[in-house]
């Protein structure tokens, strides 16, 4: 639909646009993450240096009947094949973490990707995309089961299969813990293997104007 947002409506921009347009297949392609509440736009979640790959996977995933073919270079002639909105799952290795802005150059760069399809899960680490909350953040997603107190014991976030974050919130005596005025936190950072090991900290979720521990 030419007259959708990409960011904002995704699942309404067609195979045709998508993969057909020279511009578009020049530019590369990004992995959409979760909508930005603030702003009703899906984050650029990863930018992906194989652009081929999803050239490939797009084309055989489209409809090559629909519209009489509208998608010049889709092949897939099962009646009931997409005409819009791509889904996948891609699998990857992390290359460039980006510049931490919110603009494309601020999102990781995945190399060696594999195109999967939309039901395959993720078994390993996710970066956050930039404008959302990362992954340390004070308190821990809900789930099932009672939830970990962080000022009573240390709480445990694995950020990648070989390196664990441990951190606990030092809530001063007679301190309203919700407030946490005086707080301070103990981190313990924990590498299965040899190499530097950092730790930053963001008021934004950007590495821009950021401090980091290494």
């Amino acid at each position: 639909m030419p007259d959708s947002m990409t960011l904002a409506e995704p699942e309404n921009h067609s195979f045709h646009c998508l993969l057909d347009v020279s511009f578009c297949q020049d530019s590369g392609y990004v992995v959409l993450a979760e909508k930005d509440p603030s702003t009703g736009m899906h984050c650029i979640g990863y930018r992906l240096e194989d652009t081929q790959a999803i050239l490939d996977a797009g084309f055989a995933a489209g409809s090559a009947t629909a519209d009489n073919g509208y998608c010049s270079g889709c092949t897939n002639e099962d009646p009931d094949a997409p005409t819009s909105g791509f889904y996948a799952t891609i699998k990857g290795t992390v290359k460039e973490l980006g510049d931490g802005s919110d603009t494309t150059a601020g999102a990781p760069l995945l190399e060696n990707i594999q195109v999967l399809d939309s039901s395959v899960g993720c078994e390993t680490s996710i970066v956050n995309p930039v404008c959302l909350p990362g992954p340390s953040d004070v308190v821990p997603p809900a789930t099932e089961g009672p939830t970990q107190d962080c000022t009573k014991e240390f709480c445990e976030e694995q950020l990648d299969p070989d390196f664990l974050l441990r951190y606990r919130i030092n809530v001063p005596d007679g301190s309203d813990a919700e407030v946490c005025d005086g707080c301070t936190i103990s981190m313990e950072t924990i590498y299965t293997g040899e190499g530097w090991v950092a730790i930053g900290f963001s008021t934004n979720g950007q590495m821009i104007g950021s401090e980091a521990v290494m």
